[in-house]
């Protein structure tokens, strides 16, 4: 079967900054009911999650097509399939 496949149109610098806002408060949100009850254990694993959350979506291979770029990939994508029989 084949994998799916993911296109990201370039995103605008407002867009950018509004995603790293809620990754950020991603982060202080889970780590902040250990903050309020006092729980040194609960902190620390807020951070580890949000250290591996911060570490998959920085390990995701994302890379991002202009509006051109993203028409070629899908013709390139396109073709493949037909190759293997697989599109029309």
């Amino acid at each position: 079967m084949e994998k799916p496949h993911l296109l990201i149109i370039r995103e605008s610098f407002a867009r950018s900054i509004i995603s790293d806002a809620v990754t950020l408060s991603l982060g202080v949100g889970i780590m902040l009911p250990g903050y309020f009850l006092n729980s040194a254990g609960m902190q620390w694993l807020g951070a580890i999650v949000f250290f591996w959350i911060v570490l998959a979506y920085a390990g995701a291979k994302r890379r991002t097509f202009s509006i051109d770029e993203a028409r070629a990939e899908l013709d390139r994508i396109a073709a493949d399939m037909t190759a293997k029989g697989l599109g029309k």
